[in-house]
């Protein structure tokens, strides 16, 4: 990851704190840096700055872990009907 000189909303370690609204949560321009442990605005600089993982990323590994899921389900419905299938062929054999 990049190091060096950024500005904390873009940062790994920032978490943004919000307002609970009627309908929503609001964004605040604050929040906790959790490298120093302080609460800090999002348009700051620090050293301590590495950069966030990009979302898209995120979403990929979430996608892939979803229908590697569906995948195993669909697996276990196919080996359920294969010994359905067997099992009718058992009875109509005898």
């Amino acid at each position: 990851m990049e190091k060096g000189s950024g500005i904390c909303y873009c940062c790994l370690y920032f978490e943004r704190y919000y307002i609970k609204g009627a309908t929503n949560f609001i964004a605040t321009k604050v929040g906790r840096c959790w490298k120093t442990q302080e609460c800090v605005g999002t348009k700051e600089i620090c050293e301590n700055y590495e950069r966030k993982p990009k979302r898209s990323n995120r979403a990929n590994g979430m996608i892939k872990k979803r229908i590697n899921d569906l995948m195993t389900e669909l697996a276990a419905i196919r080996q359920i009907l294969e010994e359905n299938e067997r099992e009718n062929d058992g009875q109509k054999n005898v």
